[in-house]
């Protein structure tokens, strides 16, 4: 079981990406791109089929991201606590 702090950091780091590059997508691509199709008529396979998929994925890759760092906190109060709220150790320990 040791490797799970570090792969909660990597999930943390790889959901963290995927959700703020779909945030990205959705401010700096999906809207305008909505306000182009409407004014010529084609939004409708943007709303039915692009804009459900990829707010799936945002709120998945919030949700892990969210999961991730709080098992990365759980692990780092554990180890706090363990050491008695000794602080270098606990910087030696999580490096």
């Amino acid at each position: 079981m040791e490797f799970i702090p570090g792969l909660a950091r990597w999930i943390h780091f790889v959901a963290g990406i995927t959700w703020i590059g779909l945030l990205y997508y959705f401010n700096l691509v999906q809207i305008p791109a909505l306000k182009d199709a409407a004014a010529d008529g084609s939004a409708g396979g943007i709303t039915k089929h692009v804009a459900p998929r990829a707010l799936l994925w945002f709120r998945w890759a919030a949700v892990a991201t969210w999961l991730a760092v709080l098992q990365c906190y759980k692990r780092i109060l554990s180890v706090h606590l363990h050491y008695k709220l000794d602080t270098k150790v606990l910087v030696s320990v999580l490096g």
